[in-house]
Parts: C-alpha cells; structure tokens; sequence
C-alpha cells in the first residue's frame, strides 16, 4: 500500500493528507528516503513500462475512479472480484483497485 500512495503523491494526483492516517508515517518516511536517494524494499520505481503510464486513474476500463461514490467504487471491486471492505476509505479502495490492475 505505501509503495502506491507513494506514486501517487510522486505523481501529482494525491498530497499526502489523504492517504489514509493508518498509512500515513509509513509513506511519509517512503517520501523521505525518496528524496534522498535511499532505496528500500518500499522503492517507488516502476516494476516495468506498462505500470508507469498513467491511464485514467489507474484502471484499464477508463472508468474515472476518484470521482466515483465509495458505494459505486465497492460495486466495481465486487464486479471485478477485487477484495474491498465497506470501512476502508475511498483512498484505500481506489488503491486496491490500482493494484489489482
């Protein structure tokens, strides 16, 4: 999870205020070892080509996912057999969704 609210933020689409709280300090210190050159097992290198280009906020449907509901983002990880929790926050269900593209 840190690893992709970390390119998320590197990327311009997120601040770190909104990555969920439990998550914070850990992308915090990420970030951190980021700027000076630090890699860890955390890095935020992208494994290959296909995952550093951006398509429409991280899915192959074109579906726009931070302006979908948070009951609209659950549906979709149902549809799409994604594992989401109705008391994760929508950060952290778009995230899972990114990860499971």
């Amino acid at each position: 999870m840190v690893k992709i609210y970390v390119k998320r933020i590197l990327a311009g689409e997120m601040t770190l205020e909104q990555v969920p709280q439990r998550w914070r300090e850990a992308v915090r210190e990420a970030l951190e070892g980021a700027e000076e050159g630090e890699p860890d097992e955390e890095s935020i290198e992208p494994e290959s080509a296909a995952e550093s280009e951006p398509e429409s906020a991280g899915n192959t449907d074109g579906t726009d996912l931070p302006d979908m509901t948070k009951a609209e983002l659950l549906g979709y990880c149902e549809e799409h057999g994604i594992e989401a929790y109705a008391s994760w926050s929508k950060g952290e269900i778009i995230a899972a969704i990114e990860a499971a593209a």
